[in-house]
């Protein structure tokens, strides 16, 4: 799943109600993510997040009842 504008940092994971300048309607930003995040978790559909530092490449997993981002192992092929 690409994320686009929907989260800008791993830390939505865990405060999905830490909005951004960019978040017009912020309550709905808010549970916007949340529910991302949830359905992620959920199905373990991996996620692609432009704008996470590299990589942004992983999973949304739980881990002791909270969200959380866990990057997936990246290779170098030379």
């Amino acid at each position: 799943m690409i994320t686009g504008d929907v989260s800008h940092s791993p830390i939505h994971t865990i405060h999905p109600e830490w909005n951004i300048a960019l978040d017009i309607d912020k309550e709905a930003a808010a549970e916007s993510r949340a529910r991302f995040f949830s359905d992620l978790a959920e199905s373990g559909t991996p996620m692609a997040a432009g704008h996470y530092y590299r990589p942004g490449f992983g999973r949304i997993v739980a881990d002791s009842g909270r969200l959380r981002f866990e990057p997936l192992p990246v290779s170098v092929i030379d």
